[in-house]
């Protein structure tokens, strides 16, 4: 059966991507281990939104980048091997 590693605190790696300014919350973490010790995460990550229009409204994609690569930093520092992280 495949179970959350005892060594990754999934509490802390959404509380680090929450502090990311652009992002709004985080939904859908979910993070295991696979056989052999590779752990692996998904999660969707939802961006900030300003503005009254839908262009203005939706995020660059300059900010969804920069998100995707801060949040893949943070991932890494937990020894994650594999992720998905949806951007949104």
């Amino acid at each position: 059966m495949e179970l959350t590693p005892d060594s990754v605190n999934v509490d802390k790696i959404k509380e680090k991507i929450e502090k990311i300014p652009e992002v709004d919350y985080v939904d859908d973490l979910h993070c295991w281990s696979l056989a052999g010790g590779k752990n692996v995460l998904t999660t969707h990550i939802y961006l900030k939104r300003s503005g009254d229009s839908e262009s203005e409204n939706s995020p660059s994609n300059n900010d969804i980048h920069k998100v995707y690569q801060e949040v893949n930093e943070i991932v890494q520092r937990y020894h994650i091997c594999h992720s998905t992280i949806q951007v949104l």
